[in-house]
């Protein structure tokens, strides 16, 4: 009976120990990023699963700044959740056992837009530049999924580097940044990536100097109406349309309205004038 309720005592005296431990853990991280103001360097998060990575890499980046280990980014993410996600943590914060990378895992089952690779591969096959993001932009948004559909394999595989490649090419607003990539034939995503920002820059200079605006154009028609603007890294010979007169495109091409008044003489289309002699003005 000594001997049990010495064991007792014992367990008892670890329990009391371990719940100070973590107020003592508690204390210092209030202490330590207290003065800082999680909340104004962390967005809330409430449960929104379009706003899930956003406030992963905001912990990681208050993790960095501040100096705090992976133990200590459990309590961020309490701080900075609201609602049913702070409910989740505080069961979960508790176990000694249970550690940073896999409290990650179990909020990311729960609340994460995308919570499996497959489902990630799907999304990145269809993910699209928008008109009005630049090129850089959009190579993050395409790096942020790739590394969830193919999570734990190499990504500088070839295969996967040339699928990213693809997703990407895919995606590109404009055709002549489509044509670029595709010139230079890159190895890796990251070439990729440059070569169309590269295109990119060089237009927006090209833009600036003849007085218009970059990126106004629909996708998949350059410019509508307009002449064709020389390629600027290479020469090549110019071409009148018969049917507008303009430069830069061949009549097959040619978006211009066509002409068909009706002559008084024959009722015929004018398409043959003025090679055919019999027609008299």
């Amino acid at each position: 009976m000594a001997n049990m309720a010495a064991q007792m005592a014992a367990a008892a005296t670890a329990s009391s120990n371990a719940s100070q431990s973590l107020a003592t853990q508690m204390t210092n991280l209030t202490s330590a990023i207290g003065a800082h103001g999680i909340t104004q360097y962390i967005e809330p998060f409430e449960g929104d699963s379009s706003k899930f990575k956003s406030w992963m890499k905001g912990i990681d980046k208050y993790a960095l700044l501040t100096g705090l280990n992976d133990e200590r980014k459990k309590f961020v993410a309490y701080q900075s959740s609201r609602g049913g996600v702070s409910d989740f943590i505080s069961r979960e914060i508790n176990d000694p056992a249970r550690n940073w990378d896999q409290l990650k895992q179990e909020l990311t089952a729960r609340f994460a837009e995308v919570t499996d690779p497959m489902q990630a591969f799907s999304l990145l096959r269809k993910v699209r530049q928008k008109p009005d993001e630049n090129v850089q932009l959009y190579g993050e948004r395409m790096l942020a999924l790739a590394r969830d559909a193919f999570d734990g394999q190499d990504a500088n595989q070839v295969g996967v580097q040339r699928q990213l490649i693809g997703f990407f090419i895919d995606g590109l607003y404009h055709d002549h940044l489509r044509f670029k990539v595709m010139r230079d034939n890159p190895a890796t995503f990251e070439q990729a990536v440059r070569a169309a920002l590269s295109e990119q820059n060089l237009r927006k200079r090209f833009y600036l100097r003849s007085g218009r605006e970059y990126g106004r154009a629909s996708p998949g028609h350059g410019h509508a109406n307009e002449e064709v603007p020389m390629e600027i890294d290479h020469m090549r010979p110019s071409r009148r349309c018969f049917k507008c007169r303009r430069k830069g495109h061949v009549a097959a091409r040619c978006r211009a309205p066509v002409d068909r008044h009706i002559n008084a003489v024959n009722q015929r289309p004018r398409q043959d004038f003025p090679h055919n002699p019999d027609i008299v003005c």
